[in-house]
């Protein structure tokens, strides 16, 4: 039985992590895109009550600065910091990136943990579908501008953490239709869920390549993981719910009856950013509460992965030239 519950995601998972076993991060510096809300205020909350250095990576400031300051006010120790990230422009992607380097002289964690659920906008500066544009686009563009400072650091223990979600397996072979990725708004709910597992089938795609990569180049001081959060109820859920309509307050309360707190939900990706057990692992996909476990055949398709990693390469060189 608990077997099923966990395989549709209801409480309780098995737990292998805990915020009591973070070692000591004094010293190291970490970067959270999406930092400002949901789970990803609490994973940069432990960071820095654990020691790190944490820097917050969002589009508003000023929301920003007032999650700094909620965290402050109970650790008054805790050092974070905001930096401007608009991951719906690659250019912008880019340059965030570039201007990120000038700031810091190491980087030990990054969490590309930023997530959307977009239904009222048709595109990105790019011209991409919104979803997949800032989803994968943005994180892409932000951590190859990043990817030469992480390789030449001294450091033996460079982590990258890809927040993905289950919702990936339930993408449709071919996986991702490369001819169908422009602009346009999604006619209905399921088009919206569709585009969203979509998204995060490229987040998976990513960190597994990106493992390949590394790992062909000879790297071994940088490793890279997906994960699945677990169904956890943030304000990404809302403009779901307002698209429901009258069906809105229902689907809410459904979604709460199965979702855990984002206190549980940060845990799988502190367990891959700080936990020495996972020193040295990389190319994995992982689930709550800090589980390995086997992604979707197409998230492991060489081919696939292959061609999102030249497709990508290839939208951060059309809008370069």
């Amino acid at each position: 039985m608990d077997t099923f519950i966990q395989d549709i995601d209801i409480l309780p998972y098995k737990r292998f992590y805990s915020v009591d076993k973070i070692p000591d991060l004094t010293g190291k510096v970490a970067v959270v895109t999406g930092g400002s809300g949901g789970i990803g205020i609490e994973i940069c909350r432990q960071l820095a009550v654990h020691g790190a250095k944490v820097y917050i990576l969002s589009r508003g400031e000023a929301h920003a600065l007032q999650v700094i300051a909620q965290i402050k006010d109970s650790h008054p120790s805790a050092d974070l910091e905001y930096h401007e990230l608009r991951l719906e422009s690659i250019t912008e992607s880019i340059a965030s990136a570039k201007a990120f380097l000038q700031k810091v002289h190491r980087i030990d964690i990054v969490h590309l943990h930023a997530g959307f659920v977009v239904a009222s906008m048709d595109g990105t500066v790019d011209g991409i579908e919104p979803l997949f544009g800032m989803q994968h686009m943005g994180h892409f563009a932000f951590i190859m501008t990043l990817l030469p400072f992480l390789e030449k650091q001294s450091l033996d223990d460079v982590r990258i953490i890809v927040t993905s979600s289950r919702n990936h397996e339930l993408v449709p072979k071919p996986g991702i239709d490369f001819t169908k990725l422009g602009p346009g708004k999604p006619k209905d709910l399921d088009e919206v869920s569709l585009r969203y597992g979509r998204a995060k089938l490229a987040n998976m795609l990513m960190s597994n390549q990106l493992a390949k990569v590394l790992k062909a180049r000879g790297v071994t001081n940088i490793t890279v993981n997906a994960h699945d959060p677990g169904v956890i109820l943030t304000g990404l859920m809302k403009p779901v719910a307002r698209e429901l309509g009258c069906f809105g307050p229902l689907y809410l309360a459904w979604y709460k009856l199965i979702s855990i707190s984002p206190q549980e939900g940060a845990l799988t990706a502190l367990f891959l950013s700080t936990s020495p057990d996972v020193k040295g692992v990389s190319g994995e996909y992982y689930v709550p509460i800090g589980r390995k476990a086997k992604c979707s055949k197409l998230a492991l398709d060489d081919a696939l992965q292959k061609k999102l990693w030249e497709w990508s390469e290839g939208q951060m060189s059309r809008v370069s030239s």
